[in-house]
């Protein structure tokens, strides 16, 4: 039986203040250096509720670029504290219909409308890394990067049992999405 999501939406119109953690600093990675870097997710993610293994993180990867669901937009980060990934997260542009994203506007272009919105997806941290705040600042990295693409409003899911997951996300400023509404 598939796991229940709790679906929450958040504004990005304000700015966003990065959480800065000594001795923490940002890998980004591509679509394509992320799938050089399995060992590493899967290490991260070990224990968790449909965990994958190295060789099943990378079907999956290509599964969901050939179903479009991941495209060239994905920005993939890496947490490293004391010289070790602790954590990972992915952000990316939700593709309205009739709208298509591509990857040879200039970095630094706003090609979103006012109402497109973006997702962070596969945020985690490995278990001896917790309750030291790089969840927070993974979230915050990865909406800012959605910002900075002139995206208005991100959406995340979590799992229903996920307490800690729940309040981090709550406390960031998410709510219940509305149906039908971003």
């Amino acid at each position: 039986m598939a796991a229940r999501l709790v679906h929450l939406s958040r504004s990005l119109d304000e700015p966003l203040v990065e959480a800065r953690l000594p001795g923490v600093t940002f890998l980004h990675c591509t679509q394509v250096e992320v799938a050089d870097r399995a060992a590493d997710v899967e290490r991260i993610w070990a224990g968790e509720p449909g965990a994958l293994d190295q060789q099943g993180f990378r079907a999956l990867l290509r599964r969901r670029i050939e179903e479009g669901y991941l495209d060239d937009e994905a920005r993939w980060l890496f947490l490293r504290a004391a010289g070790e990934l602790a954590g990972v997260a992915m952000s990316a542009p939700e593709t309205p219909a009739g709208l298509a994203w591509t990857s040879s506007a200039p970095a630094d272009a706003v090609v979103a409308p006012v109402d497109a919105v973006g997702r962070v997806r596969w945020l985690a941290v490995e278990r001896s890394s917790r309750r030291r705040g790089f969840g927070r600042a993974l979230l915050r990295r990865a909406m800012a990067i959605l910002q900075q693409r002139g995206l208005r409003r991100c959406l995340v899911a979590v799992r229903r049992e996920n307490d800690a997951g729940l309040a981090l996300l709550r406390s960031e400023g998410f709510a219940p999405r509305a149906s039908g509404n971003g």
